[in-house]
């Protein structure tokens, strides 16, 4: 085992994403703390991602980061993320079961490269499904609008829900006209994925009546 520290840099390993992707569940999607296309192996990495993203505290994360050797075998762990400052290598699996050797190796390997490691349910992610897939759709409409400008509609939508003309969705989202609130719906999703404005996404997927207010 190589102690060098550029070898754990994190770095998507595509080699084994390709294998896989043809092989099993695959989801392919860009993110803000990840702006390449990340592929993900199964629908928990997916929304564990997601739910890396909606962590204020997590500044980026990496899927499939590295590559290290444990007995003679490669072993890929599924994210490393740095949140608060500290660096952290992430394993999902279900139930939370993993090899208590291997663990224990894992632990010891990722700290001398100041990384703690650690071991979560598929089931804690899909505990957090309502929030993940909220997110999810956070970042699909503002990734994908990355050419629209919307200073104006933001400025706007910031006093309206101030003086309480604004408090939900519909009323800056128009169903019978999507296209002509396009802006507003778009500067709705900046303000609070930058944690402007807040909504309840843990319980319920977004909709019409989701409530909206500021974050002061």
């Amino acid at each position: 085992m190589t102690n060098r520290s550029d070898y754990l840099t994190p770095q998507q390993q595509f080699k084994s994403a390709m294998k896989i992707k043809v092989a099993a569940d695959c989801y392919f999607q860009k993110f803000v703390k990840f702006p390449k296309v990340g592929i993900f192996h199964s629908y928990a990495e997916l929304l564990f991602a997601a739910l890396l993203e909606a962590d204020p505290e997590v500044s980026d994360f990496t899927p499939q980061p590295m590559q290290v050797r444990i007995k003679g075998k490669r072993y890929i762990p599924d994210f490393h993320y740095i949140k608060n400052n500290k660096s952290f290598i992430a394993e999902l699996k279900p139930k939370g079961e993993f090899n208590k050797e291997k663990k224990l190796i894992c632990e010891e390997i990722f700290s001398l490269h100041d990384m703690q490691f650690e071991v979560f349910s598929n089931e804690y992610t899909f505990k957090h499904e309502i929030k993940a897939i909220n997110w999810l759709q956070v970042l699909r409409v503002i990734l994908s609008s990355t050419l629209d400008t919307t200073s104006n509609q933001e400025l706007k939508l910031m006093a309206d829900v101030i003086n309480g003309s604004v408090n939900k969705f519909g009323d800056v989202v128009d169903v019978g006209d999507r296209f002509g609130t396009k802006l507003e719906e778009i500067a709705l999703y900046r303000l609070i994925y930058e944690g402007k404005l807040k909504a309840n996404l843990d319980k319920q997927l977004i909709h019409l009546d989701t409530r909206i207010e500021t974050c002061h």
